[in-house]
């Protein structure tokens, strides 16, 4: 059997999966997130990394017999890091989420060209990636500035901690597809870019190294038995290769804290300039799309109008629109400061339609960036949290007008890992199926929310 570790931004999961693709064993354990109140730490996004560290290992205790797991996989939240000592393993910081944008002062006074670092990365310069909050830390917080003047100074992707704090080798290494989202990782030499870290400010040696092969990221001790870990990668790269088993013609979507859409491609360099070049752990790329305020969003305008997530309300034409600004505006607009609104007046049950049909319009969105690239896009497959919601598989069948796929296994993050862990690729898969619709009312529903947020932007 194959074991993956999937340490999300809302839980972490120990799962099990057989050789020939069966789901035997999940267990999940929920993390907590801080959003600080004070005005001063506006758009700041935090995890305990002891908590974490605790819930992988109490993840790992329910699994009661290990003699089967031939090998075992990694995957994390991408762009979420922290600083801590190399002497102690002590964090200096918490684990400032991938959801967080206190760099985005810093990333705009350094004034970089978008081209340049699309270039380098394959990224969007933008705050929710690694770099602008590394130096942010470097700069605001003595301690990380303490132990970077002692020599004792670690910063790296959640992964790279993860892997010191439960392997027995203690390693600081990254994998490729972690170390992009720092956007300090040059996707062509496949190396740390020596002209971002000057113009972050981030000292080299403070970074781990970039980790190749299975031999490279340890071994975990499960239940007594010594199991090597062969994968490490980014939660959503891996969702992405358990979702793409359609081939060219399938475009996929991972929905759960923030919804991601991907569109496989052989040529990296035909991805438009908007959208991420997205290294996948197998060497192929997808064109990616990202909504930072997809499940969190949700959540949070449920808690505010004290209304069931699952008791949202049919929105007609002319009813009310939400502007998603949840954790800021991602591809293709880029913008960390929008402040979302409502466009209309309606009920609780209403605006929380709105909320959850704002994140199928800006997946939607991205999917019109992709241009020439998603023509030949015949069908979607649909995972993550959101995906439970047959109301929004629907919503993305009708708008997109393709058919929608549901895998019967949603946890596509960690199936894609152990298909990767087996060396196949084609683990059978049944699912349900969304036909489109051919009701005018979203895309016109579209048309009209696309013209209010291009004019809040403008605005």
């Amino acid at each position: 059997m194959y074991l993956v570790l999937d340490q999300g931004g809302q839980s972490s999961r120990a799962a099990l999966f057989s050789e020939s693709g069966e789901l035997v064993h999940l267990h999940q354990q929920p993390v907590s997130t801080s959003t600080p109140t004070n005005t001063s730490r506006t758009g700041w996004v935090e995890q305990s990394p002891t908590e974490i560290i605790q819930s992988l290992r109490h993840c790992l205790a329910q699994i009661n017999d290990a003699s089967a797991i031939k090998s075992a996989a990694l995957v994390t939240q991408r762009s979420s890091f922290l600083c801590w000592r190399k002497d102690t393993g002590e964090p200096l910081t918490p684990v400032i989420s991938w959801q967080d944008t206190r760099g985005a002062q810093l990333l705009g006074a350094l004034q970089l060209c978008p081209d340049e670092v699309r270039q380098r990365t394959g990224l969007f310069p933008n705050a929710h990636f690694g770099a602008s909050k590394i130096a942010w830390c470097l700069r605001q917080v003595p301690a990380v500035a303490e132990a970077l003047a002692q020599g004792q100074l670690y910063i790296a992707p959640l992964s790279t901690y993860i892997l010191q704090q439960l392997t027995e080798e203690d390693s600081f290494l990254v994998d490729a597809c972690n170390a992009q989202r720092t956007l300090l990782y040059n996707i062509a030499q496949e190396a740390w870019d020596t002209h971002l870290l000057q113009s972050f400010g981030v000292p080299a040696d403070v970074l781990p190294g970039i980790g190749t092969g299975a031999e490279a990221w340890g071994h975990l001790r499960v239940q007594g038995h010594k199991v090597p870990v062969n994968l490490v990668s980014g939660d959503q790269n891996t969702a992405f290769i358990a979702l793409g088993q359609g081939g060219s013609k399938t475009a996929v979507i991972n929905a759960g804290t923030g919804a991601f859409i991907g569109v496989p491609t052989s040529d990296p360099q035909g991805i438009p300039q908007r959208l991420l070049q997205t290294i996948l752990p197998d060497c192929g790329y997808i064109a990616e799309g990202t909504v930072n305020g997809a499940g969190r969003a949700l959540a949070t305008m449920a808690g505010q109008l004290e209304c069931a997530m699952d008791n949202i309300a049919p929105l007609g034409e002319g009813d009310l629109l939400f502007l998603n600004g949840e954790g800021g505006l991602a591809a293709p607009y880029w913008q960390a400061d929008f402040t979302s609104r409502f466009i209309g007046q309606g009920s609780a049950q209403q605006k929380l339609a709105a909320v959850q049909e704002s994140i199928v319009f800006l997946l939607y969105r991205c999917f019109l960036e992709t241009g020439a690239l998603g023509e030949g896009i015949e069908r979607l497959k649909v995972a993550g949290g959101l995906s439970q919601s047959d109301q929004f598989c629907q919503s993305v069948a009708d708008l997109f007008q393709k058919v929608v796929i549901k895998p019967d296994v949603v946890e596509a993050s960690a199936a894609g890992a152990a298909m990767l862990l087996a060396g196949n690729h084609q683990w059978p898969s049944a699912g349900t199926f969304f036909q489109p619709q051919s009701d005018n009312v979203p895309r016109l529903r579209f048309d009209r929310w696309q013209k209010a947020l291009e004019s809040a932007l403008n605005g």
